[in-house]
């Protein structure tokens, strides 16, 4: 069946063109869409970070990003403060039954919570440091700066602070390729992310060749047949 009076299939797909190049995407945007889509702007977020401190607990030669480092880093600060406050709260509701002499006499670390919790991160937290030292192209022996006086501690802060190294070194590759990254699938493809979307926007301003122009038209001329024409005639 043809198409009904009143509607031309070259009119549609011209009508189709105007509306589509009518859609502007700012240089800055589509730049920051191409990094979204090579992983190199996939910052890992904070349950991914806590779960990579205690599955990785026996780690040492691989790396650790910032975000990775400050994201557990900041959870144990919070579980370590938590614990703290309710010890001091466990202790003083002691001393006030009898006196301080007396709460001292009974006092058990076994009934505490700070030092368990300070024996369950040990070993995570120094694997996880001697990670980010090596993502930043350092050798774990500087996690010893810290013993330096007065300035050790300072200069540790800045180490942990360093960018990632962008190239791959001796204790694996860089953060964002598909070596390390769990935005890839096993084959090294990119997994599907709600950003993929903005792929088809990308390509609006792109100049097309004649090819993808009839592929495009014929796909319309498909689409026209199959719906409207077929509501037509229902």
């Amino acid at each position: 069946m043809d198409a009904p009076s009143g509607i031309d299939e070259l009119k549609v797909n011209e009508i189709f063109h105007k509306i589509s190049r009518k859609v502007k995407i700012s240089p800055a945007f589509q730049g920051s869409i191409a990094l979204l889509e090579s992983g190199a702007l996939y910052m890992i977020g904070p349950i991914e970070a806590v779960e990579r401190y205690f599955f990785k607990a026996l780690s040492v030669d691989s790396r650790a990003t910032r975000a990775e480092y400050w994201w557990a880093t900041l959870f144990v600060v919070l579980l370590t403060a938590a614990a703290l406050v309710w010890d001091i709260l466990t202790f003083l509701d002691l001393y006030r039954s009898r006196s301080l002499y007396w709460a001292y006499q009974r006092f058990d670390p076994y009934e505490y919570i700070t030092p368990w919790i300070a024996l369950i991160c040990l070993v995570p937290t120094l694997t996880l440091t001697l990670r980010r030292l090596h993502d930043a192209g350092r050798s774990g022996w500087w996690y010893w700066i810290q013993v330096v006086p007065f300035v050790g501690w300072l200069w540790f802060l800045i180490l942990m602070i360093l960018p990632s190294e962008d190239r791959e070194n001796e204790w694996g590759p860089a953060h964002g390729s598909p070596a390390s990254s769990s935005r890839y699938n096993p084959d090294g493809t990119l997994r599907q992310r709600a950003t993929d979307s903005y792929a088809v926007l990308l390509d609006l301003d792109r100049p097309r060749s004649p090819e993808e122009i009839a592929a495009h038209r014929a796909e319309i001329k498909d689409y026209y047949r199959s719906k409207v024409l077929n509501q037509v005639e229902a």
